[in-house]
């Protein structure tokens, strides 16, 4: 395990990432742990939350698949994408848009992610898409009458007993105390294939702030990350 330890000061020292902490199981017990921080440490899940959070909760609530944007929300460009579309990244909607660069309210955002055209025929094509998760965590939302940060803790992390998961509780502080940071700007850095996409003035950001942008534009309660 040598090589896997060089490895995880590697990428500290090249700052690919800032902490990492690695287990290997074998037959259900640890044979192998290490890494840069504690077991106490938070970490932003960021993409994983697509798994974790929104695709658990339709799994969870029993959410019908063939449910269409447009029959909760009518207005949509995108209305004729059904949660299957949604959850296999083939509703036609692009990958990615800096909505944070001109929504200033978590509304503002939901309402953009709903206006994008789609770029293609639902089902004609995969492409991971982060708006479609933001898209699907407000169906969820709306369909359930709750939020999704309530939705989650309520039907996933209680019942599977994940007490140190959850979001960011909405207007309020996290403690930063073993929070690991995900960056010291906001916005972050674009990332490859999103350079030039806008055009924002960069400030400082927060320990404990989440890292995507578009979720940080939602105060941290988002479908996608």
């Amino acid at each position: 395990m040598n090589r896997l330890d060089a490895l995880i000061q590697e990428g500290v020292a090249t700052r690919v990432f800032e902490h990492a902490n690695a287990v290997v199981l074998h037959q259900g017990a640890p044979v192998y742990a290490a890494g840069t921080s504690d077991a106490a440490s938070r970490f932003d899940l960021a993409s994983i939350t697509k798994v974790m959070s929104t695709t658990a909760l339709c799994l969870a609530l029993e959410v019908d698949h063939q449910t269409t944007v447009g029959s909760v929300f009518p207005s949509a460009k995108s209305a004729h994408a059904t949660v299957h579309d949604l959850l296999t990244h083939r509703s036609g909607l692009a990958g990615f848009e800096p909505f944070f660069a001109r929504c200033t309210t978590r509304d503002e955002v939901v309402r953009a992610a709903l206006a994008v055209e789609p770029k293609s025929p639902v089902g004609t094509g995969a492409v991971y898409s982060d708006i479609g998760f933001i898209i699907l965590g407000e169906l969820i939302s709306a369909l359930h009458h709750a939020s999704i940060d309530h939705l989650f803790t309520t039907h996933v992390a209680r019942p599977f007993g994940l007490s140190e998961s959850g979001f960011r509780p909405i207007d309020q502080s996290l403690p930063t105390l073993g929070v690991i940071s995900t960056g010291g700007t906001r916005p972050r850095e674009p990332a490859p294939g999103q350079e030039g996409l806008w055009s924002v003035a960069v400030g400082p950001s927060r320990v404990g702030d989440v890292d995507d942008d578009n979720a940080y534009a939602m105060n941290g309660v988002a479908g996608h990350a």
